[in-house]
């Protein structure tokens, strides 16, 4: 399965990411890849509803730093540090706890994170 980054899309204007994943056939042959485009907003209205206040960050992170997409959206890196704490944590077990400086916005946040299935994404 493959994730792309987020991109504009050309039809809707809208930003979105794609997700696509090679079909099989019974026997192991090649059947075709498996594609669909998913926009951010579905993403951020839908974290909207369960944040519990204002200074809750919920980002959807590739298992290479790429942010595809956080609640609430903000000006900041669309690529974590491979060096920096939530990297760090996600190579070191696909699930954890810790608190560090976001680099987000330079707060202080307790992070509780986990890997999505057997999916390259992480939430936090």
């Amino acid at each position: 399965m493959y994730v792309s980054e987020p991109f504009t899309g050309r039809l809707n204007g809208e930003r979105q990411f794609s997700i696509s994943a090679r079909r099989s056939t019974p026997s192991g042959g090649f059947d075709g890849i498996i594609f669909a485009t998913v926009p951010l907003n579905h993403f951020t209205q839908f974290w909207a509803q369960f944040a519990p206040s204002a200074g809750y960050l919920i980002p959807l992170v590739r298992n290479d730093g790429v942010v595809i997409v956080r609640y609430p959206l903000l000006d900041s890196p669309s690529r974590l540090s491979m060096q920096g704490p939530f990297m760090t944590h996600l190579r070191q077990s696909p699930r954890g706890l810790y608190t560090a400086v976001s680099q987000a916005d330079g707060v202080e946040r307790i992070n509780a994170y986990s890997q999505i299935k057997s999916y390259p994404l992480y939430i936090s």
